[in-house]
């Protein structure tokens, strides 16, 4: 039961609203107005005439002011006018730009400072074509939107060691599979076959820079501060995710880790994933993973596979305690691992930090038996 004074009021939320929570613009913005003809020239007597107006392109207000308080017919559909129809808009989806379901049409509300989808009717999607169709009510700014969390949750994820100082983080997302090779810079690695995403791939450039473009590209894997509302995640300890993030940065130069089905199943205190050293970048062995448990006073090994029917908790025989991850991996790894942890490039580090930290991975990945 909600008690409310004589005083207290509601503001009705205006469902019209682009909410960037949950919905994201991909592929640009399109400029879509009616513009006046400027004077043309008027040649007498050899004579070239020209009028000189300081006010530039002139836009021409749609519908016209002597329609806009007209009512519609009964036959009419909501929002359009009798006098003035509307806009009939038929586009191409952008090129360089990834969308895994239907658009959604947004117009741009020059008075509230926001992106609206109402006055926007009639849409029409051939999908094998690429083509959207829709109708607006006046010649306005527009975008086309996708949902944020369109690849969200992940299926799985591994993060291999390179060559020194690289790494290369795969994701299966939920509709496409997304590698990323990460050293003192990173890129979105190229594909066998050319897709929208080609001017992306292969180049170079700063984590930052990257997932930003990777989001307005429709390829987008990074979390946002409130998808767990609008997305299945698994909750964890987030101060333990975080730390765990930087210690995998840490040791990603020699060490290899990828998600694990259980860690679904663990409590919020625990995190489970497989790891194993990895120096040559060439293929691992399903028998070379090990499955690691972390809690926020020590890690240590597990006994069980990834394979097993069953989680269990009983530690691996011979192993030891550790406080955190980096000093278990540190403490299994071999003199020419330690090695390369120890000498690895800090620039190299900070880049596989920065991906790990946005991706959510460890939260974000719903991975089935």
């Amino acid at each position: 039961m909600v008690i409310c004074s004589e005083n207290t009021s509601f503001e009705a939320i205006d469902t019209s609203i682009v909410d960037f929570n949950q919905y994201t613009p991909v592929g640009g913005v399109y400029y879509f107005d009616i513009l006046k003809l400027p004077p043309q020239p008027k040649f007498v007597k050899g004579w070239r005439i020209v009028q000189l107006k300081d006010t530039g392109l002139e836009s021409v207000p749609y519908p016209p002011e002597s329609t806009k308080e007209d009512s519609p017919t009964p036959d009419e559909k909501e929002g359009e006018n009798r006098h003035a129809p509307p806009a009939g808009i038929t586009l191409k989806l952008p090129s360089k730009a990834l969308f895994f379901e239907q658009p959604k049409p947004a117009r741009w509300d020059q008075r509230g400072k926001h992106w609206r989808t109402d006055g926007i009717h009639s849409i029409t999607f051939e999908p094998g074509e690429q083509i959207l169709s829709f109708k607006m009510d006046t010649f306005n700014i527009f975008t086309l939107t996708q949902r944020y969390h369109v690849n969200m949750p992940f299926q799985s994820w591994v993060l291999k060691p390179g060559a020194e100082n690289e790494a290369i983080l795969t994701v299966l997302a939920a509709f496409t599979k997304v590698e990323i090779r990460m050293k003192d810079l990173c890129q979105l690695c190229p594909v066998p076959v050319e897709d929208n995403l080609s001017h992306l791939r292969g180049k170079w450039m700063t984590a930052s820079t990257l997932i930003v473009s990777m989001i307005n590209a429709g390829l987008n894997i990074f979390p946002g501060v409130h998808s767990e509302k609008y997305v299945k995640i698994i909750e964890k300890n987030k101060e333990m995710a975080q730390n765990t993030y930087a210690q995998m940065a840490l040791v990603s130069s020699a060490i290899a880790f990828r998600s694990s089905k259980w860690n679904i199943h663990s409590e919020p205190e625990e995190i489970l994933l497989q790891a194993c050293e990895s120096l040559s970048g060439g293929m691992i062995s399903e028998d070379d993973w090990s499955l690691y448990m972390l809690r926020p006073e020590r890690c240590h090994k597990l006994k069980m596979k990834e394979s097993n029917e069953e989680l269990s908790n009983e530690i691996a025989e011979n192993t030891d305690f550790y406080s955190n991850l980096y000093h278990m991996m540190r403490g299994l790894a071999s003199d020419a691992a330690k090695d390369r942890i120890l000498n690895a490039d800090h620039l190299f580090l900070g880049s596989v930090q920065e991906i790990l930290e946005a991706t959510k991975l460890l939260t974000h990945t719903v991975q089935v038996n």
